[in-house]
């Protein structure tokens, strides 16, 4: 996800810890962006949205990195 606002990034950061998934926030472009992974190889990158999809997740795959936001 990509909010304008940082608690919506928590909000969604803490449902992906609780459904097993490692991640973090970043911040680009003035958007908090919760991320699972950072992939070199786009197919590892296709994976993980295959899990988070099926999982319940809606999800979508950029290649603009951020700086990483604390809680």
């Amino acid at each position: 996800g990509a909010y304008g606002i940082k608690a919506n990034a928590v909000v969604l950061a803490a449902k992906l810890k609780s459904a097993g998934f490692n991640t973090y926030i970043v911040q680009n472009d003035g958007l908090y962006k919760v991320q699972v992974g950072a992939y070199i190889v786009k197919a590892n990158a296709d994976e993980m949205a295959k899990k988070l999809s099926a999982a319940g997740f809606d999800t979508y795959i950029t290649t603009k990195g951020g700086g990483a936001v604390t809680a």
